[in-house]
């Protein structure tokens, strides 16, 4: 009974020591965009890769892409129809 809490006292205590190692690059990479404009923060899913399915993220990131090639692709089409009204 005793190895069992000992264990369980262990495994709690290297769950929040990663998880306050992964809060400590956070912050840095934080920092780090405060000093550059090119650092760029990852997204939650990447500091908790344990607590976040895959999968999940795997269509998110899909559909994040999808989304900004369409944003662009609207964009050009826009300047397109611009340019073709202004040589009138």
């Amino acid at each position: 009974m005793i190895e069992g809490i000992i264990k369980y006292n262990k495994n709690r205590q290297q769950e929040k020591a990663k998880y306050d190692y992964i809060l400590a690059n956070e912050i840095s990479i934080a920092v780090g965009r405060l000093i550059s404009k090119e650092a760029k923060m990852p997204e939650l899913e990447e500091f908790y890769p344990d607590i976040f399915d895959k999968e999940i993220l795997e269509k998110r990131k899909r559909r994040q892409l999808k989304d900004r090639l369409m944003a662009a692709f609207n964009v050009i089409n826009s300047k397109k129809g611009s340019d073709l009204n202004d040589d009138t």
